[in-house]
């Protein structure tokens, strides 16, 4: 604003509160902060849906749209210093078009009913009729019959050789049942936890332990050690004690479809792989066909991770059976080869 920027913000407008009335949600700080720094007057709050779940900007030159960000990052201090995240940059004009139509939906603040839901659902099919456009939006929320979650279960299924996922709340059955397929497709799986809820979290403990089992899959879960005095220093500590924090590492929502074969698939963006985020919430997803280059900048980023908290998970493990005394004295457990 103060370059002389055209401003337009939509905030967590959602007015909540727990059993005891205090504030629950974004709500309260984000109007606090708005009055603060004089932002009023280009803010507008997003007060009836079920939960504003977006996190996107669109810029445009000489009031044409020119290019969006996207992604799973939450613009709070545990978004940038707690969570593993992702900014997605497209520079289409049509998507950003596509993301300034869908801005306006959300600022004339509908509630969550059929015609809303209907206005995203119009954007585009899932899958789309004729899929030829190597990048396609899907906004939430859409129907109830769950069709954008059913496409990504279906092109999960697709994969030839590898399906790489990142879940920050538990496995939907949909991707479960894609899991257990007997096949020789490497599944590789990046949560956060085992538990979708607190109502079915013994029963999802189960299941993810009958898909880690399989011979084509390798799961990593979400985990923290702690070796010497740098380690307490992270800031990720700090939020991982945060009672307000509902993640604590693995926060993107991705998916890799033979991300090293001749037609790569991604679907990426703000929605967690879930019905909610379907049929509830305000919600942006990107689905890439045959991008290489992008493909193996995820793929990159998916391995970084999966070591990174596979590792965590080993050593965590190896304390949890008293095979070592701290974290410092893991050692890698590499299969020794002797010749004939």
């Amino acid at each position: 604003m103060a370059r002389g920027a055209d401003v337009h913000i939509i905030f967590d407008a959602i007015v909540a509160h727990d059993s005891d009335g205090n504030a629950k949600g974004p709500w309260q700080k984000n109007r606090t902060a708005i009055d603060r720094f004089g932002l009023g007057g280009v803010c507008a709050g997003r007060a009836n849906g079920k939960l504003m779940h977006n996190k996107f900007f669109v810029l445009s030159k000489n009031n044409k749209p020119v290019s969006v960000w996207t992604g799973s990052t939450n613009l709070t201090e545990n978004g940038i210093f707690g969570h593993s995240n992702l900014g997605h940059i497209v520079k289409y004009s049509d998507i950003a078009k596509a993301y300034v139509a869908y801005w306006h939906r959300l600022e004339a603040d509908p509630a969550v009913h059929a015609a809303y839901r209907n206005a995203n659902i119009a954007v585009g099919s899932t899958p789309p009729v004729t899929w030829t456009a190597e990048t396609v939006t899907v906004f939430s929320p859409r129907g109830t019959d769950l069709d954008a979650l059913n496409w990504y279960a279906s092109l999960a299924d697709t994969a030839k050789n590898a399906l790489l996922m990142a879940f920050a709340f538990g496995m939907h059955p949909l991707f479960q049942s894609v899991y257990r397929r007997d096949d020789n497709v490497l599944r590789m799986g990046l949560l956060e936890t085992t538990t979708r809820s607190p109502s079915t979290a013994v029963q999802d403990a189960q299941d993810i332990k009958a898909i880690r089992q399989r011979p084509n899959v390798v799961v990593a879960i979400g985990n923290r050690i702690t070796t010497n005095s740098f380690d307490r220093w992270l800031k990720e500590l700090a939020q991982v004690h945060d009672e307000q924090v509902h993640v604590h590492w693995i926060h993107t929502k991705y998916m890799l479809i033979d991300p090293l074969g001749k037609n790569p698939v991604l679907v990426t963006g703000s929605a967690n792989f879930s019905k909610a985020s379907t049929d509830t919430n305000d919600e942006n997803m990107l689905v890439i066909q045959g991008n290489k280059r992008i493909a193996d900048i995820y793929f990159g980023e998916y391995m970084r991770l999966y070591n990174h908290y596979a590792f965590r998970e080993a050593v965590n493990r190896a304390l949890d059976q008293k095979k070592v005394d701290q974290a410092s004295d893991w050692k890698p457990q590499y299969l020794e080869i002797k010749d004939d």
